[in-house]
């Protein structure tokens, strides 16, 4: 899915599916801290988008997602769809989902994804990576459908895809989960406890790189904060 600058700024006003994962730490791309800072600073030119650099493997994959999902559509026979609006969760508008398909006369959606070959095994048998599954999860709750399908591009020469149930356990755990983030922290604009991990240390480092000398820096009630997390 191709994200421009004003939905990047438009998503400062809900969570994502691809946020639920770092709110509940068990993402590799981002933190709470992360997720945080886009909601609260949104900055499309610095902060999120920024992190890590621009990287290949994301621009590839937002390149191949429709290939992929005409691949999907191919090997099942499941017509599928675009839906080009942001879905909101019934009860929590701060709760949404852009989904990238979905399956036409079945009540379940379509995740598509990319990965390179070294990544085959997290993809082998019925093995799903985890911040995936909380990813489709997370639109489940939004959308109330039954189930979600994967399809994934391993190593740009291998086609794999999965469904998985809906999990009403684990939405009410993102559930929870998010609508704490968002009252706790987003709401007060009171930053979380920074991770330690080297994405936390490059954002604050971006956020406060070395001063010049002789120059004064006045901080605000947001900044003390975190720079007392980083002490």
């Amino acid at each position: 899915m191709v994200i421009t600058k004003e939905q990047l700024q438009e998503r400062a006003n809900y969570m994502g599916g691809s946020d639920s994962a770092a709110i509940m730490g068990l993402s590799k791309w981002k933190t709470p801290l992360m997720v945080y800072m886009a909601k609260v600073y949104p900055n499309p030119d610095n902060t999120e988008t920024k992190i890590g650099g621009k990287n290949e493997a994301a621009y590839w994959g937002q390149e191949l997602e429709d290939i992929v999902a005409k691949n999907f559509s191919k090997e099942t026979g499941k017509k599928v769809q675009r839906v080009n609006k942001t879905l909101v969760h019934p009860d929590y508008p701060y709760i949404c989902a852009n989904l990238d398909r979905t399956i036409v006369g079945e009540d379940a959606l379509l995740e598509v994804k990319t990965c390179s070959a070294y990544k085959a095994e997290e993809w082998e048998g019925d093995n799903i990576p985890m911040e995936y599954v909380i990813q489709v999860q997370h639109y489940l709750a939004v959308t109330g459908d039954k189930g979600a399908y994967f399809a994934c591009l391993i190593g740009g020469q291998r086609f794999v895809w999965k469904y998985i149930p809906r999990d009403e356990e684990l939405i009410k755990a993102i559930v929870d989960a998010l609508v704490d983030f968002w009252t706790r922290f987003v709401i007060p604009k009171t930053p979380p406890v920074a991770t330690g991990s080297d994405k936390d240390s490059d954002l604050l480092g971006r956020l406060y790189p070395e001063a010049e000398v002789g120059s004064v820096l006045e901080l605000t009630g947001t900044d003390e904060i975190l720079l007392d997390q980083m002490n």
